[in-house]
């Protein structure tokens, strides 16, 4: 009796496992091949100097991709950040969240939308932002920082948009 128990038990495991493994690898196959990375210019940044990180988008597709915002180096009205995210960010060894506010995008007058980078397929595009912009809990003090970087509203086609995150990027402030 305990036999045919543990028999049957051992059995529905195995299928669980087959079948699980083969939903994983179709899973996989579903990706979508656009990779952000990101990389600060230096690992050890002066308390006050602008925090400049650069954002590479890669598409992986095989149709060109749009990323939200003309504008690849930091600015006077912040138009860099447009569509560039910070939802994490870390003063460690506390993992205690401390965003607190993005970057308010003050649009000149000339400016009249946002526009788009086009991205080719197999090609990447590089945005550079200040990341001393976001607001966070107690300002940009002294100590060593995680942070996770996300670019929202890339557009894959005339009907879908994609947010992807960044590994997480690593920064010191002396």
């Amino acid at each position: 009796m305990i036999a045919k128990v543990v028999l049957r038990v051992f059995i529905l495991a195995l299928i669980f496992n087959i079948s699980s493994t083969v939903g994983y690898n179709q899973a996989k196959d579903r990706q979508v091949p656009v990779k952000v990375t990101a990389k600060p210019r230096k690992a050890v940044f002066e308390s006050g100097e602008p925090i400049l990180i650069d954002i590479d988008i890669h598409n992986g597709l095989k149709a060109e991709i749009i990323v939200q915002g003309a504008v690849t180096t930091p600015n006077a009205w912040n138009g860099e950040t447009l569509a560039i995210q910070l939802p994490d960010i870390y003063l460690l060894p506390n993992i205690r969240q401390r965003y607190l506010k993005r970057p308010d995008v003050d649009f000149p007058k000339f400016v009249s939308a946002p526009g788009g980078l086009r991205v080719r397929p197999k090609d990447s595009v590089r945005k550079t932002i200040d990341v001393s912009k976001w607001t966070i809990t107690d300002g940009w003090i002294p100590g060593k920082y995680h942070v996770l970087i996300r670019v929202d509203k890339i557009d894959v086609d005339k009907y879908t948009w994609i947010n992807v995150h960044s590994d997480p990027v690593f920064f010191e402030i002396r």
